[in-house]
């Protein structure tokens, strides 16, 4: 190690101490997760939408979240609206929180999908001057970056990110099916969004959007922290068209409705039916209904939170968290 790295990592020390954890932490949750909950206020009385919302773009960063559309189409429009992240027991703290902005609406049947954009956001998970230290070196960081990446994020892109992830996300194996071939990939921008219904994000550069806009069929397997390595590896594949099956470490069974092969080890597995899409910026978001699901076992599930909440848990004493060092490409190749 060089005399400068040595130095960097002195300092990084010093600065961030004890919450110097990667921004991405893995965790095994039982399924749904419990430990922290999403509430939607500004619209009269908070209403939890911890299952019922999901990130639709990184940048700029935008929710999707699911209403009723009898009772709330006339209540969104020119309201100051907020997600508010908080403990799920103990005191309920206040872990962070987002400002909302409507930025349209998509009426299905009886459900309002509402598109907000970020436009503020505070995390209370760590002290502010370790924040502000963590962000002077992020930006740092992102400066040396800056040739490489394909995206610019903005500060409150980066800080949505932080706070979203406060809400432990589960990390799911999208599997398509094209003819004799297909693909399978790592996703964690997705969720239910009420009534059946479903929304993912995928990066709009990369090849796994246009397949599924093609294919409008997939099936996503939700799997235990123990593969966790094994869907980093098929992160690559975001870049790819089409894999063959035996080319996948693993043997795949197929699912009971649509016949889409999905890992063995698969705990829950969902089949979808894409809808329709809206470009957003870096990703694209999906809306899909739900056509089939099939539980296959009840384990914990593979989770990822922030290391900003990670700090936080294990300052409080949770049990559970398994954390491991690794770079934020490794993150970038997970959030697709």
């Amino acid at each position: 190690m060089s005399a400068k790295q040595r130095l960097n990592r002195y300092l990084r020390g010093l600065l961030l101490g004890e919450t110097d954890l990667p921004q991405a932490c893995d965790v095994s949750l039982e399924y749904p997760q419990k430990e922290v909950c999403v509430l939607l206020e500004g619209m009269g009385a908070p209403r939890d939408v911890t299952g019922l919302h999901a990130v639709a773009c990184a940048v700029p960063f935008t929710y999707c979240i699911g209403l009723d559309r009898s009772e709330e189409s006339q209540r969104v429009q020119g309201k100051r609206i907020w997600l508010a992240f908080r403990e799920n027991q103990g005191l309920h703290n206040l872990l962070g929180k987002v400002e909302l902005r409507l930025s349209t609406t998509l009426p299905i049947e009886d459900r309002l999908i509402c598109l907000f954009r970020a436009v503020k956001c505070e995390n209370y998970c760590i002290s502010r001057h370790q924040l502000y230290a963590h962000w002077s070196f992020n930006r740092y960081s992102e400066w040396k970056k800056r040739k490489k990446n394909d995206v610019r994020v903005s500060a409150l892109d980066v800080r949505c990110n932080e706070v979203t992830f406060i809400c432990p996300r589960p990390v799911v194996l999208v599997c398509l099916v094209d003819g004799a071939c297909g693909n399978v990939f790592p996703m964690n921008l997705l969720g239910s969004i009420g009534g059946g219904y479903f929304a993912f994000a995928l990066n709009s550069k990369r090849q796994a959007a246009p397949n599924v806009r093609r294919l409008g069929r997939l099936a996503i397997s939700s799997v235990p922290l123990t593969r966790a390595s094994v869907v980093r590896q098929l992160g690559e594949n975001h870049y790819r068209e089409s894999i063959c099956w035996d080319q996948l470490p693993f043997s795949t069974k197929r699912s009971s409705g649509l016949s889409i092969p999905v890992p063995d080890f698969a705990i829950r597995v969902q089949e979808l039916q894409v809808l329709q899409e809206r470009p957003l910026g870096s990703h694209t978001c999906f809306l899909a209904q739900i056509v089939g699901e099939q539980t296959h076992s009840a384990e914990p599930e593979f989770h990822m939170i922030h290391g900003f909440y990670a700090a936080y848990r294990r300052d409080h004493s949770q049990a559970g968290l398994v954390w491991e060092g690794r770079s934020d490409l490794q993150l970038q190749r997970v959030n697709k």
